[in-house]
């Protein structure tokens, strides 16, 4: 058990569907449960290896979804061959920034069409934002005037998905400058050293969002919104130099359970449990051979779930609240 174990739980997600994925998960858990329970009987172990055996058997590719790059194609073919000429750096910087992300999008099979529309729509607001240099500016800027109005410059922030980026050195501050973990909503404060906007890219796609949400004289406020599962990171980029690593954080269990030990039950017998939640909670069992788990009612916010041993003595399950990785507790058929 402990060298199909160790076999299993070096396997990522990649393209497996996410019902054959969770389904593995929970052997997984539930076998890792097995192993350091020092009371775990010789059923127990066998039943684990063999829902472990057939979990991974049962890892299943996601179908590849059909998706069209041929807006994005045309859009990059047009902008490839623009020069900057005289044009701004700043504009310049955001549009190369959008194009190199284009290319990318477009050389990777794998990017999904939410992927590839926002790929055309921030290669085109940097197309429609290139701006021609003053013909009398002059070096080192001004000296006097405020270039950043607060919430109303009209200035954008300039948002992609590329982490190799031809842009300057950074030439800003950020209060944040360690990696954190995302919960809800993370606002990173950019203040500007050169009065030029922050460039944000984000290192990873479809992981988080970044918008701007206010700018004050030469600060900025960046809101990280996650949008990916828990887990998955993206590397945060201002200005072409990696600032910090954000990660989706797992939310924390507002769930409480009355059962959380070990207990056994009596082939064909059932057991009910409650628990307390905010919302109604879905429970399932890692293995469905074993036992079956069915709703029966809510009082309040008590909800009350019935456990009936289906399997064969010997067998076990964990219980899982809410596609959690570790059971709430784990029941043999006795």
């Amino acid at each position: 058990m402990q060298t199909l174990y160790d076999t299993c739980k070096v396997i990522t997600q990649g393209n497996y569907t996410d019902v054959s994925w969770a389904a593995f998960t929970t052997a997984l858990n539930n076998a890792k449960f097995i192993l350091d329970s020092s009371s775990a009987t010789q059923d127990q172990i066998n039943s684990s290896v063999t829902a472990l055996t057939t979990a991974q058997n049962g890892l299943a590719l996601k179908p590849n979804p059909t998706t069209d790059k041929a807006a994005l194609q045309t859009l990059y073919d047009t902008c490839k061959v623009i020069t900057q000429g005289n044009y701004t750096n700043a504009s310049w910087a955001a549009f190369t920034t959008a194009l190199n992300n284009a290319k990318s999008i477009l050389d990777n099979s794998s990017a999904t069409q939410d992927v590839i529309n926002a790929s055309v729509t921030a290669l085109t607001n940097s197309q429609n934002g290139l701006t021609e240099k003053s013909s009398n500016n002059s070096s080192g800027g001004s000296s006097g005037g405020n270039s950043h109005s607060s919430g109303s410059s009209g200035e954008s922030l300039t948002v992609s998905t590329e982490t190799d980026q031809p842009l300057p050195a950074a030439t800003f501050t950020s209060d944040t400058t360690t990696d954190i973990h995302v919960n809800g909503l993370y606002t990173v404060k950019l203040t500007s050293k050169d009065g030029k906007i922050p460039t944000v890219v984000l290192g990873t796609p479809g992981v988080f969002e970044a918008q701007l949400v206010s700018d004050n004289g030469s600060d900025y406020y960046v809101k990280l919104i996650p949008i990916g599962k828990p887990g998955e990171q993206a590397g945060i980029y201002v200005n072409g130099v990696k600032v910090f690593v954000a990660i989706v954080e797992t939310p924390v269990s507002s769930v409480k359970s009355d059962t959380t030990k070990p207990f056994r039950l009596k082939s064909h017998s059932s057991y009910i449990f409650k628990l307390t939640a905010d919302a109604k909670p879905t429970v399932i069992a890692g293995s469905a051979f074993a036992f079956k788990v069915e709703f029966v009612k809510a009082v309040g916010k008590d909800y009350f779930f019935k456990v009936t041993a289906v399997g064969k003595a010997g067998e076990t399950s964990g219980f899982y609240i809410n596609s959690e990785k570790v059971p709430m507790t784990v029941a043999t058929v006795a």
